[in-house]
């Protein structure tokens, strides 16, 4: 390695840095209510959203890899499939350092600051050599993935109806009441 390509290296990484906790304020702030609703889903049901986001990419991954190679309209169709993929996990991992952010800061009650810090974190602990590398991305990425997934098509539950009070006007009264 070369000192040039040493000093590429170093400008990259903060300059990738800075851009995923862009991406991940940007997500925040356009969508809050889907980001909030992954974030549930992570919290909630972790192994569930693994286990969905490995399905759906491995499943919309080998489509799309198949599709690249198949030729320039299929292609167009593969890179569609690939930006919303790339969009679902952006929203997802915008979850996850949520998640993370809120643990190591529960009281912070700056939501951006929280989320600022998770980032961060999640970005450090990329750099570790092997389980940062591998296991980090992999694990937050596909968790984030399936919570996303799950988000989109979970209905929130309509609040159940209010019992009626006892002396509701629509029952008659009797004048011993």
């Amino acid at each position: 390695m070369t000192l040039i390509e040493l000093i590429r290296l170093l400008i990259i990484i903060p300059v990738v840095g800075v851009g995923i906790a862009a991406l991940s304020v940007l997500c925040q702030t356009v969508l809050p209510r889907y980001t909030a609703r992954t974030r549930m889903s992570a919290e909630q049901m972790p192994l569930r959203s693994f286990i969905v986001g490995l399905i759906n990419f491995t499943f919309f991954g080998l489509i799309a890899a198949a599709l690249g190679s198949a030729g320039e309209l299929a292609g167009l169709l593969a890179l569609i499939i690939l930006t919303i993929i790339l969009s679902f996990m952006a929203i997802g991992g915008t979850a996850i350092a949520q998640i993370v952010g809120v643990r190591l800061r529960p009281d912070n009650p700056s939501e951006l600051h929280r989320l600022l810090i998770g980032v961060l974190v999640l970005e450090v602990s990329i750099l570790a050599p092997i389980v940062g590398w591998f296991g980090v991305p992999i694990v937050a990425g596909l968790i984030g993935y399936g919570a996303t997934i799950i988000a989109l098509f979970r209905r929130e539950k309509p609040a159940p109806a209010p019992y009626p009070d006892e002396r509701s006007e629509t029952r008659p009264t009797t004048p011993l009441e």
